[in-house]
């Protein structure tokens, strides 16, 4: 999983406004913005920009302790009601002699891809024809899998939000490069428990580099639910070896590998009681 520098800056549409950093200028002035976001933004490349999608300021060589954006401008700049994070992130995945199971992530938004038969579009211009044999994505409810398959006819469509995790059964090796907005209030996931397993997939927001291990991730699930909940894994998939890693976070004591957190990974997160997590 690596950043890249974007090419070009995406479409806006499909994410709400409102719900970004507004900042309306009461007449022209130098006009310093700071975001009220986190001190450290991760290492994923992210881009602060204007309403026409013109860069401000950012993070262009996904520096891991990027400084807050803090930039003046001139006194000819409107904010014209909002101004959003762009930033964009590269997932990798494999195919071995057994199954072919791959996990990749929106952590931003990008109008463009509103089905699962887009995501298979768009790794299919990526990487070419035929990529993707299946796009799947978990239903923490039944605790299993809604699945979509390409070929030989498309079948099992289903939508697809931002800031959630999909297991992509891949062809052939590959990539997949996604370039959005992200939404500065970051996103806000429902953990579940059932009567059976209590599984449910996430993402690590692309803006924190505080979150080195899986330790710090569940604490910061802990920190950020609400109701108050515990967490007793964290889990992630090792497309090579087709297994999961799980750190297993409370007592007796911490077990398993204290794994390494990547800003816009996917993880595997077991709860003790059905909450609500807000990514910053």
């Amino acid at each position: 999983f690596t950043s890249q520098t974007p090419s070009e800056m995406p479409s806006l549409a499909c994410c709400d406004y409102s719900s970004f950093f507004n900042v309306r200028l009461a007449m022209p002035m130098d006009v310093f913005l700071t975001p009220n976001l986190p001190e450290n933004y991760g290492s994923s490349v992210w881009f602060w920009v204007d309403e026409t999608g013109a860069t401000l300021y950012g993070n262009p060589a996904g520096l891991r302790d990027a400084p807050m954006p803090t930039q003046t401008y001139g006194d000819a700049w409107w904010a014209n009601d909002f101004a959003s994070l762009v930033g964009t992130d590269t997932y990798n995945f494999t195919t071995t002699i057994g199954s072919k199971y791959n996990y990749i992530g929106l952590p931003y938004c990008r109008y463009e891809l509103k089905m699962a038969s887009d995501l298979s579009q768009e790794l299919a211009n990526q990487n070419g024809p035929n990529i993707a044999r299946t796009l799947a994505r978990w239903d923490n409810i039944s605790q299993s899998y809604t699945q979509f398959a390409p070929k030989p006819f498309p079948h099992g469509n289903f939508g697809l939000e931002a800031g959630t995790a999909y297991r992509l059964e891949a062809e052939t090796p590959g990539t997949f490069t996604i370039t959005g907005s992200y939404p500065l209030e970051g996103y806000s996931t429902v953990l579940r428990t059932t009567t059976g397993s209590d599984y449910t997939f996430i993402l690590s927001s692309p803006m924190r580099s505080d979150l080195i291990v899986a330790s710090d991730l569940a604490r910061d699930i802990e920190n950020n639910s609400t109701p108050a909940t515990v967490v007793a894994t964290i889990g992630k998939w090792e497309a090579v070896s087709q297994q999961w890693s799980q750190h297993i976070v409370h007592p007796p004591f911490p077990l398993g590998d204290d794994f390494s957190i990547v800003p816009g990974g996917v993880y595997r997160v077991e709860v003790s009681q059905t909450t609500t997590y807000t990514t910053p």
